[in-house]
């Protein structure tokens, strides 16, 4: 009997499903592995070469994060307008605590125009809260709620930036940046 009809067989038997005829693979080759690993390459080169000089990858090291996201995809241009409730990237600069020239991503909280309200019972803006004070963060700043109390609005060329977790170090302890200090977009992934 030939194997086609060994086939039509197995197909036409009563309570054999065709199913149980299995057809055998052949194993990969080396050069299949080796075309398989090129055009992953390739497709990875060209990835980085086209986007690569409009976004990149960002990663939050820090064991206590200011937002829920560790890795970001960032710009690498200044936006041309930053917007409330959007993240961004800026380069510290003047901050207490934190180094100059750290890259931080952070959300803006207020742009130009917002009332701003920092007391004891955390921050508000345009009486919306937003969240409280944290008393380790203000006692690893030596900061007292009575430092930080405050009632402004943002002034033109300042935004106010900041976390949305427990033990952010931010804007509310700090006050707002020039937003010359803006340097990206960051878009959380993860």
């Amino acid at each position: 009997m030939s194997v086609a009809a060994t086939i039509i067989a197995v197909k036409g038997a009563k309570g054999v499903e065709a199913d149980t005829v299995k057809k055998s693979r052949k194993p990969w080759t080396v050069w299949t592995v080796i075309n398989i690993t090129c055009a992953a390459f390739l497709g990875w080169t060209f990835f980085y070469a086209v986007l690569g000089s409009v976004i990149r990858i960002g990663v939050d090291p820090q064991s206590v994060r200011c937002l829920p996201w560790m890795v970001y995809l960032v710009r690498t241009s200044a936006p041309d307008h930053i917007e409330r409730s959007k993240t961004y990237q800026y380069i510290a600069s003047g901050i207490p605590l934190i180094p100059d020239n750290t890259k931080v991503v952070k959300i803006t909280g207020a742009v130009a125009g917002d009332h701003v309200h920092v007391d004891a019972n955390g921050i508000s803006i345009n009486d919306v809260p937003w969240g409280p004070l944290n008393d380790e963060v203000l006692g690893k700043s030596h900061l007292t709620a009575q430092s930080v109390t405050k009632d402004y609005i943002v002034q033109a060329g300042d935004v106010l930036m900041l976390g949305t977790l427990p033990h952010s170090y931010d804007g509310r302890y700090f006050g707002p940046i020039p937003d010359k200090q803006i340097v990206a977009r960051a878009y959380p992934i993860w």
